[in-house]
């Protein structure tokens, strides 16, 4: 928890309407942007056969008839910012 308190708090300050499952969901997709890229270099140099990293899909959406489309961000795949 210490590595994300202040982040959580800036998440909860930039939007003061968003639920508790929306704060959280926003903390894992940045906590999941940070691996990936800690194992970027892996999996560059094992020619992506290792390296991945997966995460959890919301189980709270198990029974939705009709879910809402995942957010446009979790679609576009990670890629270094610099070289």
């Amino acid at each position: 928890m210490h590595l994300w308190k202040d982040r959580i708090y800036q998440i909860i300050a930039e939007n003061p309407t968003w639920s508790e499952t929306e704060i959280t969901w926003q903390l894992i997709e940045e906590m999941g942007i940070k691996g990936a890229s800690l194992l970027y270099p892996v999996f560059e140099r094992e020619g992506g056969k290792k390296g991945r990293l997966s995460i959890q899909t919301n189980p709270a959406l198990y029974r939705t008839p009709k879910p809402s489309p995942p957010r446009p961000s979790i679609l576009i795949p990670w890629r270094p910012t610099s070289r």
